[in-house]
C-alpha cells in the first residue's frame, strides 16, 4: 500500500512540476491533459495538441509535432519526438529532444538530458546527466 501511495505521489509531482515548469517554452497551441494513441497513422485522441498531462500509448504512443510535458506511458513502443518529464515502455522509446527520465529496454534520443534507464541507451547528438544499462552509447556526454 506504501509503494501504490508513494507512485501515485510521484507520478503527480512530475505532472505538476511539468506543467508549471515546461509551459512557457513550448509554442501557444492548444492543448490537453490526456492523449490515448493506439498505432500512428491509424488512431489517436486529441491530435495536434501539447499534452501536459498523461499521454497513454496501447500499443503504441506517438507524437510527431507536439510536446509532451508529463508521463508519457506505453505498453509496446514510444515514439514521442519531445517529452519533458517521465517517459516509460516495455520496449522501446524513441525521440528527439527528451529531458528527465526514461526507462524501457532500449532507449535511443537524439539529445537528451536526465536520467535514462535501459538494457541499451543511446544519444546521438548529446547526452547529460546519467545513463544506467548494460551498453551506453552517446557523441557528447556530460555526466
Amino acid at each position: 500500500m506504501k509503494r501504490l501511495i508513494i507512485a501515485i505521489l510521484l507520478v503527480c509531482s512530475v505532472l505538476f512540476i511539468a506543467n508549471t515548469a515546461f509551459a512557457e517554452k513550448t509554442e501557444a497551441k492548444e492543448s490537453s491533459l490526456l492523449r490515448l494513441c493506439i498505432w500512428p497513422g491509424l488512431w489517436s485522441w486529441p491530435t495536434d495538441q501539447n499534452i501536459y498531462g498523461l499521454q497513454l500509448g496501447i500499443p503504441v504512443s506517438f507524437n510527431k509535432k507536439n510536446t509532451v510535458a508529463g508521463v508519457d506511458a506505453a505498453l509496446g513502443v514510444s515514439m514521442a519526438e519531445c517529452v519533458k518529464g517521465l517517459r516509460g515502455s516495455f520496449l522501446l522509446n524513441m525521440g528527439h529532444d527528451s529531458s528527465g527520465v526514461e526507462f524501457s529496454t532500449v532507449n535511443i534520443s537524439k539529445n537528451f538530458n536526465g536520467v535514462s534507464c535501459a538494457f541499451f541507451n543511446q544519444a546521438r547528438k548529446k547526452s547529460a546527466i546519467l545513463q544506467l544499462g548494460i551498453v551506453n552509447q552517446a557523441q557528447d556526454s556530460k555526466g
